[in-house]
């Protein structure tokens, strides 16, 4: 029955007391893992099973990669709340317009009442004459209403899916 050794894997006499390639005690034991208990060999700096740093100089290249990884993430974090501060100022804006066109909406429906009022007051001829006028303005006036709410509606889509 042969030895095999558990630094380099040869396979040696079963008289052998050390590895013939290596030179490895072959009766001895690879250390174990802190992390996983698994045996490794002396020049390793990390785990072969679980990536443990074994060696001072692992741990320190570990610790360099993860404050790299770290920085790297805290950059992505920052833009990413700028991106979403700069969302929500849009919003709000968008959201103040809406407001806006909201209170528009109310004067027009109030000066045409007021309007609708004084056509009352006035003759028969008059009352057509102005009423056809107040048609026309007041096809004119939805029209640049929904024209502005479809633009405003565009915007906020627009928003919505992150194009702006």
């Amino acid at each position: 029955m042969s030895k095999v050794c558990p630094q380099c894997g040869n396979e040696n006499p079963s008289a052998a007391t050390f590895c013939m390639c290596c030179g490895i005690l072959l009766n001895s034991e690879l250390p174990k893992c802190p992390k996983c208990k698994e045996g490794y060999t002396e020049a390793a700096d990390f785990c072969l099973h679980c990536g443990y740093a074994i060696t001072d100089k692992a741990k320190k290249e570990q610790k360099i990669a993860r404050s790299k990884n770290e920085r790297e993430l805290a950059k992505e974090v920052q833009v990413l709340k700028n991106e979403l501060l700069e969302e929500r100022e849009t919003k709000n804006e968008l959201g103040n317009k809406f407001a806006t066109l909201k209170k528009l909406q109310i004067k027009l429906n109030a000066k045409h009442k007021v309007a609708e009022e004084t056509i009352n007051k006035l003759g028969t001829k008059q009352r057509k004459e102005i009423e056809n006028q107040k048609q026309m303005l007041l096809k004119w006036d939805y029209i640049v209403f929904y024209v502005i709410a479809i633009i405003f509606l565009g915007i906020l889509i627009l928003v919505i899916s992150g194009v702006l």
